[in-house]
């Protein structure tokens, strides 16, 4: 983790115009946020979380306020800063960003780093083959996706291995599940960096993953 968990951060500071002192930061917040996420975080930990999250909060209506000059994101920035929204709706979509952002490229990186630590053969083979490295990513997402569940709301009713689900309930999506679906993929279970489909890794339709590219 002492590579995966710094270096989304510093990369999209980096694209904010956000540098120095700043970054570590900003890393630390993220990670205090990120226990309220996970469902068996407990009080200290959630309290933690909030406090972290007020302080991106100040962070993220300043930068908005005053959005940097010249940085990749800025004119991202600018047009959130001017968008007809509550300044606390508009500051709100800038930690999504940065939270989301970071925490699942830090997941992707660590999980990555883990399998060519533990198989220096498939290593080996990317080094001579630079070409399959998009491939060992999109099986990397596809078997290790940085998010196994995620929800969704029914907008009409639908029906899911002949049971049928009214409209309006909260449906719970297995992503890692869906993405080891044999009516899909071929031995779904294997690694082949030559297949190239990451399957719902980054969702699909209108919550497709900003973060894709």
């Amino acid at each position: 983790m002492d590579f995966a968990q710094p270096l989304p951060v510093a990369v999209l500071a980096g694209l904010l115009g956000v540098g120095g002192e700043l970054v570590s930061w900003l890393g630390r917040r993220l990670d205090a946020m990120s226990p309220a996420n996970d469902h068996l975080a407990e009080g200290v930990e959630l309290a933690a979380a909030d406090r972290a999250a007020r302080e991106v909060g100040e962070f993220a209506a300043a930068l908005l306020a005053d959005p940097p000059r010249g940085a990749p994101l800025a004119p991202m920035l600018a047009e959130l800063a001017g968008a007809p929204y509550p300044g606390e709706v508009r500051a709100a979509n800038l930690i999504m960003l940065l939270a989301a952002g970071t925490e699942t490229a830090r997941s992707m990186l660590a999980h990555a780093l883990h399998v060519l630590i533990h198989d220096p053969v498939m290593a080996e083979v990317l080094r001579v083959e630079p070409g399959l490295v998009p491939g060992f990513v999109a099986e990397m997402l596809r078997t290790q996706p940085p998010a196994h569940v995620t929800s969704r709301w029914t907008s009409c009713p639908v029906e899911l291995a002949g049971a049928g689900v009214p409209a309006g309930r909260l449906v719970l999506v297995l992503l890692a599940a869906a993405n080891r679906d044999p009516g899909r993929f071929p031995d779904p279970g294997g690694f082949s960096v030559r297949r190239g489909d990451d399957g719902l890794a980054f969702g699909m339709g209108r919550h497709y993953c900003l973060g894709a590219g």
